[in-house]
């Protein structure tokens, strides 16, 4: 019984971390992308 709450502990304990992890890649990729974007998009508006 105990061995097995102790891996079910673990599992959770992965996934949370394999979302955090998935997040912050997610993160990471958005926001240099939204940013390049609204630049681009406010060079153009002012190039008009």
């Amino acid at each position: 019984m105990y061995l097995s709450l102790k891996s079910a502990d673990l599992t959770i304990i992965d996934e949370l971390y394999m979302k955090f992890s998935s997040l912050n890649y997610f993160y990471k990729l958005v926001i240099p992308t939204t940013v390049s974007i609204s630049l681009i998009v406010v060079f153009l508006s002012n190039f008009d």
